[in-house]
């Protein structure tokens, strides 16, 4: 009887450790009028990561680097799990670069339904292109958290060449919450012979 009962406990315990691992701080209502931001983002269609903050009210998580501009981004939405997914590639200005080098970086933010940051994956790297060619100076990656958070993760950060003219810096592991859930990631930001930069993301 007592393992009976104490295996109900664990499942309760570990049922409530998921939910603080997908909305650590969820509330019925935003603030905002909204009640379910995955809902409205799948609805509307947000072009911008400044506009995703000003609409969850979140303007201190604009990105504090002078010296980089936003340059594209991408807003997905996973009702299955209720997390919605911010896709951000970034330039840094002109006159940070020298001629013929390029430095960058992309960002994939992962907020809960009631508009919480969760977690932040980054690469960002330097390039040198010519007309024929691109290759990468240097390589860095990071997974940050916000106070109140559970999710960590210590990433593998790598560089290569998907082709000649096409460099990357690459970010991947996995990310865990309390040992109950977890998601694996790997994000890429791309340099091409133009000096152009983009991303790409997949994850569990």
């Amino acid at each position: 009887m007592k393992k009976a009962v104490s295996m109900l406990v664990t499942t309760i315990l570990l049922m409530g450790l998921s939910v603080n691992c997908l909305a650590y701080d969820y509330e019925e209502s935003t603030g905002t009028g909204i009640t379910s931001y995955t809902d409205y983002f799948n609805s509307h269609e947000v072009s911008t990561r400044t506009e995703f903050l000003e609409i969850i009210d979140s303007m201190d998580l604009v990105d504090n680097d002078p010296n980089f501009v936003e340059i594209s981004c991408s807003i997905d939405v996973d009702t299955m799990e209720g997390y919605i997914l911010v896709d951000t590639v970034y330039e840094a200005e002109p006159e940070t670069d020298l001629k013929g080098t390029k430095t960058g970086k992309a960002s994939h933010e992962v907020y809960s339904d009631g508009g919480s940051l969760i977690y932040t994956v980054t690469a960002k790297g330097t390039f040198s292109y010519t007309s024929s060619s691109c290759s990468v100076i240097s390589k860095e990656g990071s997974f940050t958290y916000p106070s109140g958070s559970f999710w960590r993760s210590t990433p593998t950060v790598s560089s290569g060449n998907s082709s000649v003219t096409k460099a990357y810096v690459k970010v991947s592991g996995t990310a865990t919450c309390l040992g109950v859930l977890s998601k694996s990631y790997t994000l890429y930001l791309f340099c091409n012979n133009s000096g152009s930069l983009t991303s790409s993301y997949s994850g569990s």
